[in-house]
């Protein structure tokens, strides 16, 4: 059953939502459009890399603030004690260095969407002013006794533990509540396979849209089957890297498996050691490689479909597919 206050979010959704798509049917997606359409606190929850931001400005385009501003920011990058500065403004001469009246980001964002990302590295002190931010949408620049009306949407993310944080006192309880109206947790990338060329598709489009070019979307069935099946340590960043690197180094706009990074042929760390326990490579006359080149071989001509292939030696799809292609297996 579905838990209003705890939805796992699939990423096919969080596409679903950019293209204007929804499923009557899906519960999921419906709950979702509920959260955009509100103008409630979001907590987004995942790894670094899942998509977080990239889910933030989703619900923001389709949300009551689309025509207002999305305002981002990286509480990892921005000094502790100039975090209140950055997110609340300040008057000229309310410190050393303050030479004009500044606009915080929390101003900034009126009437669109202010999205703080990883909430979970904000120290006490920090935590206390943005709690009166998300209860009261009010602000006071520093230097100011005037309080400011904040009509905003705010979403937060972090890849932190919360409650681990509250249980240890590093995150105040009546914060957490606060921003925890809606949470929205983002698993792997790895997670989700039937997503991953969803997110390719979409990752070309842009591509194309910033370097005007017409690189082509339909992938070969090979290049499709490497990019589904490889675990995506570095989650979406790393895929989007990977299309990056695929468009730019792609002949006539059509994107090649022989252009995929190291990475993805690199079989030394995935040596004979899963196969080696149902072959014996202690023959003195073939080589370690030869004998797991043979044994590939045996059970790719006994079972066609790769997955399953994979299964029987006890090795990834991907590590097969490298096998495959580093003994010229057809």
């Amino acid at each position: 059953m579905l838990n209003s206050e705890n939805i796992h979010l699939s990423l096919e959704t969080a596409i679903h939502l950019d293209h204007n798509q929804y499923d009557t049917n899906d519960s999921e997606n419906k709950f979702l459009m509920k959260i955009a359409r509100t103008n409630a606190t979001v907590l987004l929850l995942g790894e670094s890399g899942t998509g977080k931001s990239n889910l933030a400005r989703k619900i923001h385009k389709q949300s009551f603030f689309c025509n207002g501003p999305f305002v981002e920011i990286q509480c990892t990058t921005i000094p502790e004690n100039l975090l209140e500065s950055e997110l609340f403004g300040h008057e000229k001469g309310s410190f050393t260095g303050a030479y004009k009246t500044q606009m915080g980001k929390a101003e900034q964002a009126i009437g669109g969407t202010l999205f703080l990302d990883e909430i979970g590295e904000l120290n006490l002190a920090n935590q206390a002013k943005l709690l009166k931010l998300m209860q009261d949408k009010v602000i006071t620049r520093i230097g100011s006794t005037t309080d400011l009306k904040i009509p905003t949407r705010i979403i937060v993310a972090t890849n932190r533990n919360l409650l681990e944080m509250v249980r240890t006192g590093s995150l105040r309880r009546d914060l957490y509540y606060r921003m925890n109206i809606f949470e929205v947790k983002l698993p792997n990338l790895a997670q989700r396979k039937k997503e991953i060329l969803s997110f390719v598709d979409e990752f070309i489009i842009e591509f194309n849209l910033r370097e005007s070019s017409k690189r082509s979307s339909l992938l070969k069935p090979e290049l499709q089957f490497i990019l589904t099946n490889y675990p995506w340590p570095g989650n979406i960043r790393e895929l989007k890297n990977v299309i990056d690197r695929l468009c730019y180094l792609s002949e006539n706009g059509e994107l090649q498996p022989d252009d995929l990074p190291e990475c993805f042929y690199n079989t030394q760390t995935e040596a004979c050691e899963p196969i080696s326990q149902t072959v014996d490579c202690k023959d003195e006359t073939k080589t370690l490689k030869q004998v797991e080149r043979e044994h590939i071989e045996r059970i790719l001509k006994a079972e066609d479909n790769l997955e399953r292939a994979a299964q029987s030696l006890g090795i990834t799809t991907v590590t097969l597919w490298r096998k495959r292609k580093e003994y010229n297996l057809a």
